[in-house]
């Protein structure tokens, strides 16, 4: 989530629910309510921003619904309802939408009990999620000497970026393709969070850039922490992108991996001693995690092998990435 200083200034005269749980700006909200943890989450697309040309109108819908899940995977919660807000340039185009939410919604369920349509100079998917929690919400923070997990291998979107925007081209990979148009969030990680929750100090789900995903979870602190990176780029990138790499030569390993974007893969910030633990049951779900790295007193700094890792994000206003000069 990219937020600009006129927002936050704004929200900050809002008022909050008198139970809020989680910080304003967290990746969703939460709130007590009959005893029980409450997640509410909004997302949106606009496909003139969003969506890639070889992509369906039907692809749009399903990734919105992609797109909101994903934070409420990463904060440990299941959807319950849906409210869905779709503006179309065309009527036609309302069903094909409308198929790719349902083909969303059937598969992490959930029910659709509020739609609206509108009419404009573009095509766009809002989406609101409501959703409980059997645990805590997980928030984006970090502790020191905490390590960080990476759920799953990323990297096809890099190819699919680079494909695009600098060489004009469709990926010749139908995978590459499958995974940009339909991203599927690990809706099993919500098990493991369960089970190991004391455990997890923090979560953040690889929704902008993977850099700028770990810029996010150190400005959480507000600076006071930072994070040393120490993984094998090979190790973390899939199998998509160390192919690509090696017949294509387009970019290298370490830079697909950080400019990967919307993935949908949750990182966890966990206590060093449960580590090993959460890696054998996300393993046992059929994931290949990692550990990144760790949480240090470095303030404001993320480093991979002593090297600052630039911050690579992506600017929404643009339809891009951009890298900052200043942090």
């Amino acid at each position: 989530m990219t937020t600009s200083m006129n927002l936050i200034k704004f929200v900050r005269r809002l008022n909050r629910h008198p139970r809020s749980i989680l910080n304003f700006f967290d990746d969703a909200g939460g709130f007590v309510f009959n005893s029980k943890y409450i997640l509410v989450k909004v997302d949106g697309f606009a496909a003139s921003r969003a969506l890639y040309p070889w992509c369906r109108m039907s692809d749009l819908g399903f990734r919105a619904i992609t797109a909101a899940i994903s934070d409420v995977i990463a904060k440990g919660c299941r959807p319950i309802v849906y409210a869905i807000s779709i503006g179309v340039t065309n009527n036609h185009l309302i069903d094909d939408i409308m198929q790719g939410i349902e083909e969303g919604v059937r598969l992490y369920g959930g029910y659709v009990e509020n739609f609206d349509t509108n009419f404009g100079n573009d095509v766009w998917v809002d989406v609101f999620v409501l959703a409980e929690c059997r645990v805590y919400p997980v928030p984006r923070s970090v502790e020191a000497d905490a390590e960080l997990i990476l759920v799953d291998r990323i990297g096809s979107t890099a190819i699919a970026y680079i494909e695009h925007y600098i060489y004009g081209e469709k990926p010749e990979d139908e995978s590459v393709v499958e995974r940009v148009c339909r991203p599927r969030a690990p809706l099993s990680v919500v098990d493991v969070i369960e089970k190991y929750r004391s455990s997890i100090i923090g979560s953040i789900d690889i929704s902008d850039t993977f850099a700028e995903t770990l810029y996010d979870l150190v400005l959480a602190s507000n600076g006071k922490y930072g994070i040393y990176l120490d993984f094998d780029p090979s190790m973390i990138a899939d199998s998509n992108l160390i192919n690509y790499v090696y017949e294509k030569k387009r970019l290298d390993v370490l830079t697909g991996i950080f400019i990967s974007n919307e993935e949908y893969i949750p990182i966890l910030v966990v206590r060093k001693q449960y580590v090993e633990d959460i890696l054998n049951e996300l393993r046992d779900k059929g994931f290949n995690p990692y550990v990144l790295g760790y949480v240090t007193c470095t303030t404001n700094q993320v480093v991979w092998r002593g090297i600052k890792v630039k911050k690579i994000v992506w600017n929404y206003a643009k339809g891009r990435i951009s890298i900052l000069n200043s942090l």
